[in-house]
């Protein structure tokens, strides 16, 4: 039997020591390197088909041997090559941009400190620290701020996650758990089967569905027989029409009505603030009267748009009324310049946390310990650590700054695309931070089959080159600028800010890209 010349390391090799310090600095030294040059490379991406990368990617495996430490930092630096960089000033297609200097400090810190804030005891200073972020942020929002000397988790009215998904889905929960309360003291039975979301379903979150899902709402396991004998639908949800990417108030409250008459139990309106197209923003102050007057938990996604609470501005004309919501999703990864992973959610009243699930006595029930109030997560870093270095570093000043900055871009990339008679914006006022435009084909406000594969094309050159990367996705027009039929699905290329290094410069060459790839395309096509 062949005896094997792999590496093989020692317990001094392996683990961090006095004895190995010098060795492991300098490591880390050099991944930092890699690190930040990867952050600071133009090219948003190398861009190379599946199968080619899945090709290059073939030594990338684990065998009986270690390997040198020296190893890992190049298979390091060849994954930040076939890597997208959200960091490049020439990403505009998310505004999660990942380059605050001091959220990637807290990042890296996070990760040497190893706490685990699922109890106070496993994370003591850790916890107290989260407890008074997530304190300030309530204040921020506007939500009424309880005395909390002992600094209890419950007192905070709110909980840090993993992402939009998560503080999602706990709201509706709390909803949930509200509405079962509510239907006991009137004397009935909570029956998720007759129990529906009102929401704006079009540009609602895939949260929405999967949270639903999870909570057991709908009927997606009865055969059409079924829900005709029944009387049920499919879906857990009412549509809402809208207008200008938020709901139409008045289809609103005909909606409440209806489903109020028929006995359908509504647990909760589903409203946006920053929907993921367009960045439209619904009218909150109107919502949450009507909310009021039904008797119905009002629940706001305000993870692309929380981050107007911070411009007194915007705030002002976007936001009016957010804190008579009765639940409030954010996520400060998408909007601060932070690395992933960092979310967070708010209860109006702090004392519907306990409407959420607890957590085991033998570890996360204390009154003290935030695991206690986050359902579907156990065991939790002290990720908040990198929102706390980005607000105490940048001051909430500058944070505000920053907001209006991106929606003055937003403003400025609309007049900049003028210049261009080969572009269409299908949001011609935007409300935040985005702008969704279209490369005109001939004849393109009828022929929508060839406007949109000419477009869904430029997006796939466009990343296939790798200079510039915009999204796309299917979107009404709400805006009525291509087409009033709201049956009609096109595919915008869109544009968000959030990157403090993008600039006009930016914009205008990836402007430049989308008409020469819309041109050569076209020629293709043999359209002139």
């Amino acid at each position: 039997m062949a005896v094997s010349s792999g590496f093989r390391p020692t317990t001094d090799d392996l683990v961090l020591s006095s004895g190995n310090k010098e060795i492991f600095m300098n490591m880390f030294m050099q991944l930092m390197k890699k690190g930040v040059e990867f952050k600071l490379r133009e090219p948003v991406i190398n861009f190379v088909e599946p199968g080619e990368l899945n090709g290059i990617l073939d030594r990338f495996t684990v065998k009986q041997e270690g390997i040198e430490l020296v190893e890992l930092l190049n298979d390091f630096e060849t994954l930040g090559k076939y890597s997208l960089n959200f960091s490049s000033a020439n990403f505009l297609a998310q505004p999660d941009s990942g380059n605050s200097i001091a959220g990637l400090l807290g990042e890296i810190g996070k990760v040497f400190l190893q706490q685990n804030t699922v109890n106070y005891e496993y994370s003591p200073a850790a916890t107290l620290l989260e407890i008074k972020l997530l304190t300030l942020l309530r204040g921020i929002i506007g939500y009424q701020v309880l005395p909390n000397p002992e600094l209890l988790a419950v007192n905070s009215g709110g909980a840090f996650t993993f992402g939009g998904y998560g503080s999602n889905m706990s709201c509706l929960l709390a909803a949930r758990e509200k509405l079962k309360e509510k239907l006991r003291a009137q004397g009935k039975i909570f029956n998720p089967r007759r129990t529906k979301v009102i929401a704006a379903v079009p540009f609602a979150h895939y949260s929405l569905r999967r949270s639903l899902d999870i909570l057991g709402l709908g009927n997606k396991d009865l055969s059409d027989i079924q829900l005709a004998e029944n009387g049920l639908d499919r879906e857990a949800t009412i549509h809402v029409e809208t207008e200008h990417f938020r709901m139409n108030i008045s289809d609103l409250e005909r909606k409440i009505v209806e489903a109020e008459a028929d006995g359908t139990d509504i647990m909760a309106i589903y409203a946006i603030a920053g929907e993921s197209r367009a960045m439209g923003f619904d009218q909150l102050a109107e919502i949450a009267e009507l909310a009021r007057k039904h008797d119905i938990w009002l629940h706001v996604d305000a993870c692309q748009g929380g981050q107007c609470l911070f411009s007194p501005k915007l705030r002002r004309t976007l936001l009016n009324g957010i804190e008579q919501c009765d639940s409030i999703a954010l996520d400060p990864h998408k909007v601060f310049l932070l690395p992933y992973n960092l979310s967070a959610f708010f209860l109006k009243n702090p004392k519907d946390l306990y409407l959420l699930p607890k957590g085991s006595s033998i570890i996360s029930n204390e009154d003290d310990s935030l695991g206690k109030f986050t359902p579907g997560i156990g065991s939790k870093g002290f990720i908040s650590l990198k929102l706390y270095f980005m607000l105490r570093h940048w001051g909430l000043e500058n944070v505000g700054l920053e907001i209006d900055r991106r929606h003055a871009l937003a403003i400025r990339t609309v007049d900049m695309t003028g210049q261009f008679e080969q572009l269409v914006v299908l949001n011609p006022e935007p409300q935040h931070n985005s702008v969704m435009l279209m490369y005109k084909t001939p004849g393109y406000r009828h022929d929508h089959l060839l406007f949109n594969q000419v477009n869904q094309k430029i997006h796939k050159r466009m990343t296939e080159q790798g200079t510039y990367m915009v999204h796309t996705f299917p979107s009404i027009d709400d805006e009525s600028v291509i087409s009033s039929d709201k049956s009609v699905q096109f595919y915008p290329l869109r544009l968000m800010f959030g990157n403090p290094n993008s600039t006009e410069e930016n914009i205008l060459g990836c402007l430049k890209t989308i008409i020469d790839l819309g041109d050569e395309i076209l020629r293709e096509h043999n359209v002139e």
